[in-house]
């Protein structure tokens, strides 16, 4: 996953958000994100919109979770999303309700910077998101990329839809003056002061 364009090579090299944990990597998702989307079958862009999302955390359940809700604006038309994220030991499940009311549960595991989505059932189709984050100005950039392979014969389509979204949030303990590198078991601010737990 590269980091998002305009950063030099060592910029982009250091500038990954390193999460120690599961629990980090949830809770960075917390809060206000815009930016914007672009879909793509077989490699064609057909559709490019505006993204807004915001992830809410409740205390109405046992695991801790986040109530994601949002909006897809192309073309003049808003779509309204809606999510459920949950903290599960070791790995984060992520319920989306589709418009016909139906649930898709997602989970997620992390692998450095990235949150690796994958289907709970995943036995019929290829789907899979990585939700990557980087240090941005004043805040911390989501780079989402989703590739889920379609069969619909009532549509007459078959074939892969790639998604990519950038979202940014102002966050300023993710911002690049306070790169976090990973030394020797802790985490250390490039300012020179050990970050707290």
């Amino acid at each position: 996953m590269e980091a998002p364009s305009g950063n030099s090579a060592f910029t982009n090299a250091f500038s990954g958000v390193m999460f120690r944990n599961i629990e980090e990597a949830f809770n960075v998702y917390i809060g206000s994100w815009t930016g914007s989307q672009s879909v793509s079958i077989n490699g064609e862009e057909i559709m490019a919109a505006a993204v807004e999302q915001r992830y809410i955390p409740t205390e109405a359940s046992a695991l801790p979770k986040l109530v994601g809700s949002g909006q897809i604006l192309v073309q003049g038309q808003s779509i309204d999303t809606r999510c459920y994220m949950y903290l599960d030991g070791d790995k984060l499940v992520l319920d989306i309700h589709t418009l016909n009311d139906k649930i898709t549960r997602y989970i997620g595991i992390l692998d450095g910077n990235t949150v690796v989505w994958r289907p709970l059932y995943m036995f019929l189709a290829y789907d899979i998101q990585n939700d990557s984050f980087f240090r941005a100005d004043k805040g911390i950039v989501m780079s989402s990329v989703g590739l889920r392979y379609i069969d619909a014969p009532a549509r007459n389509f078959k074939g892969m839809v790639e998604t990519k979204t950038i979202l940014q949030k102002p966050d300023a303990s993710y911002s690049k003056d306070k790169a976090n590198i990973f030394q020797g078991g802790s985490i250390f601010n490039t300012k020179g002061g050990a970050l707290g737990n």
